[in-house]
């Protein structure tokens, strides 16, 4: 297994955090972005709710 080393570690992929990554890289820092969901983006990602009863 290989280790890489990063400048900057960024928890949660959601518009800030892209963004951020965004800045970082054009700063010339090695950017790594961890997000526990499948899709990035947060809250620009919409899904709908099945959970049952009202809301």
């Amino acid at each position: 297994m290989t280790s890489k080393v990063y400048d900057a570690i960024i928890i949660g992929a959601g518009h800030m955090g892209l963004t951020l990554g965004a800045y970082l890289q054009r700063a010339g820092l090695q950017t790594a972005i961890f997000e526990r969901r499948h899709e990035e983006g947060s809250a620009i990602y919409t899904s709908e709710c099945t959970a049952p009863g009202p809301m």
